[in-house]
């Protein structure tokens, strides 16, 4: 219920979801896999009370949205084996009725609102391989993804292609590991608005004995972190770049000890008797 209006909304949605796997053989399988998931608007979003941003922006929700579902399928190949494994997954999400934003003028003002008469799909395709090219030495693995996001709103729309993943290289022998990885972060479109994610890269040396481990590293020895946003709308333009010389060149030290919590038993003898006689029993485990 809104206090401005007094109105109450309810919606009654459904939420249906399935999966499947079928096994071609020890070494691959099959899986299709189907989910929706419920969004409500939240409380800006709904309130009527208009809201200055700055001098020349503001907002004014609307209290008329609804809580509306969107639905993700995917379709995924996975092989296992000693020295290759991966997968690779062809992917699809659509909002029929998503909340998005949009903007109109008023006045002298730049008015941002919401909208249940928008649309949301993206579709895509990622690739994630692991390869032991030196057995008990050298593995590499990452993953690449690629998608295409189509938005429609109040007066727009919108295509983004977005390409993201990560590489990692692992070094590992005598109870030491050397890491290396480079990742760009999912970037992604809604509404009007691409949010990027992070870019970076590590480097790490770490050992294990028993139940101790000891890890050094840096973060980002390479090039600048960064992340951002990008408004793509036709009234105003913004484009924020986000950067900070605290995550570059950053060193690390992580050091950590395992601790078994809880009773083990080992060759725990129980003798039963019973009117027969006695009888011994033996358990050992964890």
């Amino acid at each position: 219920m809104t206090k401005e209006t007094n109105q109450r909304a309810e919606e009654f949605l459904l939420r249906p979801r399935m999966f499947l796997s079928y096994n071609i053989d020890d070494k691959s399988v099959v899986r299709f896999n189907f989910n929706s998931y419920t969004t409500t608007p939240s409380l800006s979003q709904t309130s009527s009370v208009r809201q200055e941003v700055d001098g020349i922006q503001a907002q004014e929700g609307n209290p008329n949205l609804r809580p509306y579902n969107y639905y993700k399928f995917s379709l995924s190949y996975h092989y296992t084996h000693p020295r290759v494994q991966g997968s690779i997954q062809a992917y699809l999400t659509r909002g029929p009725h998503a909340i998005m934003d949009y903007r109109y003028i008023d006045g002298n003002n730049i008015v941002q609102s919401w909208s249940n008469n928008s649309g949301y799909t993206q579709w895509g395709i990622s690739v994630s391989p692991r390869v032991v090219v030196l057995p008990d030495w050298v593995t590499l693995s990452g993953t690449i993804d690629f998608h295409r996001d189509y938005t429609r709103g109040v007066g727009y729309r919108h295509i983004f292609n977005g390409l993201s993943g990560n590489a990692d290289i692992n070094i590992s022998h005598w109870g030491f590991s050397l890491q290396g990885q480079v990742f760009v972060g999912r970037a992604t479109l809604w509404g009007e608005q691409i949010t990027r994610g992070e870019k970076g890269n590590l480097i790490a040396l770490s050992y294990r004995w028993n139940r101790l481990s000891f890890a050094a590293g840096m973060l980002m020895p390479f090039g600048k972190y960064s992340n951002g946003t990008e408004l793509r709308n036709k009234y105003v333009k913004i484009d924020r770049i986000g950067r900070t010389t605290a995550l570059e060149r950053m060193p690390f030290i992580q050091l950590s000890w395992n601790i078994d919590w809880g009773r083990k038993s080992q060759g725990l003898n129980k003798r039963i008797n019973n009117s027969s006689g006695v009888q011994q029993s033996t358990s050992a485990g964890k």
